[in-house]
């Protein structure tokens, strides 16, 4: 049985916000979502990212629904053959535009691996649309993975990283990473 570990950023950030630069794409005034498997590159806009912490220049990082990475973070993802598409916006850091670039990060592995029986988790009311509000212990059904070692779990946005994945970014001393060990929540 495998470890897998929930993904997360440990950079408290006073202040956080995205700034589209250029008009945004029909699609995204319909709602389309980072963590939908969905390619975005045809209509992701150029961005801006603003964010003030006391982390500098953190290879990882979250801006609303955005996961961003640092260009080396990004250049592992590849080279690690993560199933990701790298979206270059540009970051600025206390009002201070950083010269090194960044990716909105897009994870295309998107998988329904939730253990429903084992889980411990609350649900929306159906009059609210139904879905799941909270989860205080995850179990997954591996047999659903398959060998995805980075994926978003498709019954609530989590990215989800596998043991071997996370020991080789612990190697890399990337900033800004957490990890938290399922089966302990809530998430």
């Amino acid at each position: 049985m495998r470890k897998y570990f929930k993904l997360s950023s440990n950079v408290e950030s006073e202040f956080s916000r995205f700034k589209v630069d250029g008009p945004l794409h029909e699609h995204f005034h319909k709602g389309i979502l980072f963590g939908s498997g969905i390619i975005l590159k045809d209509v992701f806009p150029a961005t801006t990212l603003q964010f003030r912490s006391r982390t500098k220049n953190p290879d990882y990082l979250e801006i609303g629904p955005m996961i961003v990475a640092s260009e080396r973070l990004g250049a592992f993802f590849v080279q690690k053959e993560i199933n990701v598409e790298l979206l270059e916006v540009s970051v600025e850091q206390k009002v201070r535009h950083l010269d090194e670039k960044y990716y909105c990060v897009n994870f295309l592995d998107v998988i329904a691996c939730m253990d429903y029986e084992k889980s411990e988790y609350q649900e929306f009311r159906p009059e609210a649309g139904g879905g799941i509000l909270n989860i205080d212990m995850l179990y997954l059904n591996e047999a659903k993975i398959n060998n995805s070692r980075m994926f978003i779990m498709e019954e609530r946005v989590l990215t989800l990283v596998r043991e071997d994945l996370v020991n080789s970014l612990r190697q890399e001393k990337f900033t800004g990473i957490e990890f938290k060990e399922l089966p302990k929540g809530p998430f």
